[in-house]
């Protein structure tokens, strides 16, 4: 394994790497979007190249791995009394930057709590307390999942009782090492926080959910039989959680809701050519009232919150209506 100053050396060129990757494009639409470029394939073949196994050894075993908010506006606020009881996996079918611009298109009506990417960086879009619009398509689903049948039984939208981990790459291509790791460590982090068992019955896949549009969802490359394996621990009679299992990352780190406020110190700025949505951005002396992007919303209204070159701003608009929940 490489010392720390070499490991030091190789997290901050991947870092590099990644922040040249992110200025691309959004160019695919998602699971079933069109493929890559060269030079999104060249830029993400670096990164790989640079997520050696001893490198993969060392993040998983010092925590390297964290949770980088992204956000999206397609959810739901809550779970309507229900709860998550299931692990959802997906395959993006496309590029990480790619996934990240479609899910947040509010006209794709597509997202997912997190992504995965093949250099092991971990993503997450929206907050696991509310709902993402992931796998909510009924079709020929697996009846032998009881918490599925239930669903069906009682007419319950699946991404109300799930979480969902997208992950970078193509159906029947094998995850990069990082890649297995770090979703290694974020099934660890959820089943512990939300008390699912690292079973097959709770641990599944899309196809499972919609299995004609999706058959291929997360798809054979998947490595079910190691990650159930390495979750094995979890189901130990003696097993206790650990005590102290903070959130990796918490994209409003002050708590912010729209009732206590935070309008009140912002500026109106400008209307959009629709004139549906308002932008706001903070008065003199309060620039740093955010310091970081996140998303939050209504009934009615949604609101984002993010950086730009001139400091903060938050975007509102009404939401027109529930989505159908394509992906």
């Amino acid at each position: 394994m490489a010392n720390k100053k070499d490991d030091a050396a190789t997290i901050a060129a991947a870092t590099d790497d990644a922040a040249e990757v992110e200025s691309l494009p959004p160019a695919a639409k998602g699971e079933g979007g069109e493929a890559m470029t060269d030079k999104e394939l060249g830029k993400i073949q670096a990164r790989i190249e640079l997520a050696t196994a001893d490198f993969a050894a060392m993040a998983a075993d010092s925590g390297q791995f964290k949770i980088t908010w992204r956000g999206s506006p397609n959810y739901w606020v809550g779970r309507n009394t229900q709860k998550a009881v299931a692990i959802c996996d997906h395959i993006m079918q496309a590029s990480e930057e790619s996934a990240d611009g479609w899910f947040k298109n509010v006209a794709s009506e597509v997202s997912a709590h997190f992504g995965v990417a093949r250099d092991g960086r971990i993503y997450q879009w929206v907050r696991t307390e509310n709902t993402a619009w992931a796998n909510g398509i009924l079709q020929d689903p697996n009846m032998a999942i009881d918490w599925l049948n239930h669903c069906v039984s009682y007419g319950i939208n699946p991404n109300l009782v799930t979480i969902s981990i997208e992950h970078e790459g193509y159906s029947g291509k094998p995850f990069t090492e990082i890649q297995y790791l770090a979703t290694l460590w974020l099934h660890r982090y959820l089943c512990n926080t939300y008390d699912i068992k690292p079973t097959s019955n709770n641990i599944v896949g899309h196809n499972q959910i919609t299995a004609k549009d999706r058959a291929n969802c997360p798809g054979k490359a998947f490595p079910w039989t190691r990650l159930l394996g390495d979750l094995s621990d979890l189901l130990a009679p003696d097993y206790k959680p650990p005590t102290n299992n903070p959130y990796p990352f918490d994209p409003n780190p002050n708590h912010y809701t729209v009732g206590e406020g935070i309008l009140a110190e912002m500026t109106a700025r400008k209307e959009v050519a629709n004139g549906k949505e308002e932008w706001y951005t903070p008065k003199p002396g309060q620039e740093g009232l955010l310091d970081r992007s996140f998303c939050w919303s209504t009934n009615s209204t949604q609101y984002e919150a993010f950086q730009t070159e001139k400091g903060w701003d938050i975007r509102v608009f009404p939401i027109t209506g529930q989505a159908k929940n394509k992906a």
